[in-house]
């Protein structure tokens, strides 16, 4: 059963028709209020300038804000999804890893099902009168509670969480159902066929098309790349600065080259859209692939580990009304930036475990939460054994200065202050952090349970 497009969808794609209001044309003689964000995949701080030219990322920084301690919920990218779609934390939906894949369909491949029903960061912006687009990965899984084939679902995904169009998608890696950058699933509203030209260069011409056709009316655009996720692959040169030679000798020599052409193609885009209407939000959905560290990383302390190279990740915002060549400094959590975003651009805001205040707390450069939480454990459809029992996990609380970790029982507190490379593990014993470690625990014992 095919169920048409996206505009023929209706109440369908959405929990309820507001998310499906026709979008409202700005008025005469007003500007749009537009919100771009781009997700890059597989990328740390360390991955960066001043260790690799991302010169894009610079001027984000030069003219916008710099966010220094931006936490994803978890180390792996469906996590990071899930915080920023829904703004609360994944393990309210059983979710503690990747959702694995899209094909086979869920009875097939079981694992958690996302509710889409809740308050959805495009969702809120799609009933605020925005038209809605997401370009690129999707990797969040299935809806709950939608009756028709799953065959036919996994091409319409992001469509139920508020997303008008989501076009040159790809359900989750480019590896997962084809080859690579040059062989992969590519959907435009549940269109689906086997593409092999490289993805970000269709997404460039297709945002820039899109964009255009909707200039009218407030826009929010997602781009969520591919790069620098593997398989390692070098790009090809109109993806790619023209003065930069490829190394194309290691894993880190293509994961490097990828960088790169994200930060190139980010360019491109900046190029385009106009800063006096649109705000620019970019960050990294995890830590580096651990087969592709530099010297700066260690492997054991990168992606899928809440280590701060598994969790902490670049974030830069440009764009009105955003200050010039700040660098924020407070705790910044993603679970939060959907609801922020909302809030800064009237529309409706939500998410059970956000603190919508990150605007607040750029402006008076104050911090606007006062702790983190990431954590890493396996898919859960039913009730969890105690974490301390549980194995093969991890949970992490960060404080300004000190991270209580909870790895596979045994805790462990670091001082990032002192000890910002995580090599001298403190007993929570210790006087000097025991009241932390209390404060730690009892935040633990207060979130929700990780379970539907």
């Amino acid at each position: 059963m095919k169920i048409g497009t996206a505009a023929g969808m209706g109440t369908l794609v959405g929990a309820s028709s507001s998310a499906q209001r026709a979008q409202r044309k700005v008025p005469a003689g007003e500007r749009p209020r537009n919100v771009l964000l781009v997700i890059a995949d597989d990328l740390n701080r360390f991955d960066i300038a001043p260790f690799v030219p991302t010169p894009n990322l610079e001027r984000m920084a030069r003219y916008g804000a710099d966010f220094s301690r931006a936490y994803v919920p978890g180390p792996l990218c469906s996590l990071a999804r899930y915080g920023l779609m829904l703004g609360e934390y994944p393990r309210r939906g059983g979710l503690g890893r990747i959702i694995a894949s899209v094909h086979p369909p869920p009875q097939v491949n079981p694992g958690p099902i996302v509710d889409h029903r809740k308050w959805t960061f495009p969702r809120a912006f799609a009933s605020g009168g925005y038209r809605t687009a997401l370009f690129g990965k999707w990797h969040l899984g299935f809806p709950d509670g939608v009756a028709f084939p799953a065959d036919d679902l996994v091409f319409y995904q992001p469509h139920f969480f508020g997303f008008h169009d989501w076009l040159v998608g790809s359900p989750s890696n480019l590896n997962s159902q084809g080859g690579g950058y040059g062989d992969w699933l590519r959907i435009d509203n549940g269109t689906q066929t086997q593409e092999t030209g490289w993805p970000e260069l269709l997404r460039l011409d297709a945002i820039i098309d899109w964009w255009s056709q909707n200039e009218d009316t407030n826009k929010l655009c997602v781009w969520s790349m591919n790069l620098p996720h593997p398989p390692f692959t070098i790009p090809p040169a109109a993806a790619m600065p023209a003065d930069y030679v490829p190394d194309n000798s290691s894993a880190r020599g293509r994961y490097e080259a990828m960088i790169v052409s994200m930060d190139f193609m980010l360019g491109q885009i900046l190029r385009f859209v106009d800063l006096n209407d649109t705000l620019v939000v970019w960050f990294g959905d995890n830590g580096t692939p651990p087969n592709a560290v530099g010297p700066e990383q260690d492997p054991a302390k990168v992606k899928r580990s809440t280590f701060e190279g598994g969790i902490r990740v670049p974030m830069r915002i440009m764009g009105t009304p955003i200050p010039q060549g700040v660098t924020y400094d407070g705790l910044s959590a993603i679970t939060d930036l959907g609801p922020s975003l909302a809030k800064l651009m009237g529309v409706p805001t939500g998410g059970s475990d956000a603190t919508p205040l990150m605007f607040e707390g750029l402006r008076n450069g104050l911090p606007y939460r006062d702790w983190i939480l990431a954590e890493r454990f396996v898919n859960r459809g039913d009730t969890p054994p105690p974490l301390s029992e549980e194995p093969d996990s991890e949970l992490v609380i960060v404080e300004e200065r000190y991270k209580y970790r909870l790895v596979d029982g045994a805790d462990l507190v670091y001082d990032l202050l002192q000890d910002p490379e995580e090599n001298a593990p403190i007993p929570p014993s210790h006087p000097g952090v025991a009241a932390f470690a209390k404060r730690a625990r009892d935040i633990i014992d207060s979130l929700p349970p990780r379970y539907v």
